[in-house]
């Protein structure tokens, strides 16, 4: 039986730095670097250019089976990314912005004609300043509720539960603008809003029962009263710290 002198991994490691700090001189003449490989020769950015980025980006790395999965089957989506499939959908934290920079869009295009109360405006400007911010710090909130309250016996770990709620949010945001949209041409102002309640309640319900696979009259319960206390959580801390803003604003 022969013995084998494990390998001393410290020059690898040594020359590995050394290649990154030190800058290569690149020997121009073809598209590549022969000696970093770096590609030296670019191509212009134009209409093209752009249509290849989104594709390559969006397209190819999942952007479709994100929107379709997510809008019909989120738990079971968000469940099979987190256990067996990270190319299946798109990375949460991306697709939250992409979906929050949707949001403002659209609402910068249908302002809500029924934010009259300096308070709801207010909490609107804000919110439409600090949207993926919001959304984020609304994840967290929904996170700890699922966590530490509703589902505790869970085997997700926190951070896989705030994946969760990420991408429930951020697809809560993207039925917000359509809805918006909606409202604005068929001039039903109301619908807006207790719309949009309604979707956010039905689709997190429905969300959180596919996603802890508690399809019962106990799990919608549970799932619907999960999210209503997030959201009470959240709306709470908001409000407090606009009215404070606002108070601290008044001469």
């Amino acid at each position: 039986m022969s013995n084998h002198t494990p390998l001393d991994p410290r020059p690898v490691l040594s020359k590995l730095i050394k290649q990154q700090a030190t800058p290569c001189d690149h020997v121009t003449g073809d598209k590549y670097c022969p000696k970093c490989g770096k590609q030296l020769k670019v191509d212009p950015v134009d209409w093209f250019f752009i249509i290849e980025q989104f594709y390559k980006t969006w397209m190819l790395k999942g952007f479709r089976d994100t929107l379709l999965g997510l809008s019909f089957h989120p738990g079971h989506s968000v469940r099979k990314y987190l256990q067996n499939d990270r190319d299946l959908i798109i990375k949460p934290v991306a697709y939250i912005a992409a979906c929050a920079t949707f949001f403002v869009w659209i609402s910068s295009l249908y302002p809500d004609p029924l934010a009259c109360d300096q308070l709801i405006i207010k909490f609107c400007q804000f919110f439409l300043e600090n949207t993926t911010m919001m959304q984020l710090i609304q994840a967290v909130c929904l996170c700890i509720t699922i966590k530490f309250i509703f589902y505790r016996n869970t085997n997700y770990n926190f951070f896989e539960i705030l994946v969760f709620s990420i991408f429930l949010l951020a697809q809560i945001l993207l039925f917000t603008s359509l809805l918006t949209m909606v409202s604005h041409f068929l001039g039903a102002g109301n619908l807006r809003f207790y719309g949009g309640l309604l979707t956010k309640l039905v689709f997190s319900t429905l969300a959180l029962v596919q996603f802890f696979e508690q399809e019962s009259l106990k799990g919608y319960l549970k799932a619907l009263c999960c999210f209503m206390l997030s959201s009470f959580i959240y709306l709470t801390g908001l409000t407090f710290y606009i009215t404070l803003t606002l108070e601290m604003q008044t001469p």
